[in-house]
C-alpha cells in the first residue's frame, strides 16, 4: 500500500530549494572535472577499456593502497 506523503512546503519554495540543489551539483562537478584526482583516475581507466567498472574500481582500491 503507499504511503502518502504530506508537505509543508509550497510550490515556489520546493522549486527554490531545487533550484539551490541544482547550484550545488553543478558546483561540485565542476570542482571534480578540475581535480588532480580525477585527472589520473581518467589516466589511469584508460588502460582499462575492455574491463568493466567494477573491475576498474576493484583495481583503483588497489592502487590506492
Amino acid at each position: 500500500m503507499a504511503r502518502k506523503i504530506r508537505t509543508t512546503k509550497s510550490p515556489e519554495e520546493r522549486r527554490a530549494e531545487a533550484e539551490g540543489l541544482h547550484a550545488t551539483i553543478a558546483e561540485q562537478v565542476e570542482e571534480l572535472r578540475s581535480s588532480e584526482a580525477w585527472t589520473r583516475f581518467l589516466t589511469f581507466a584508460q588502460a582499462f577499456h575492455r574491463y568493466s567498472t567494477g573491475r576498474r574500481a576493484v583495481s583503483e582500491l588497489r592502487e590506492c593502497v
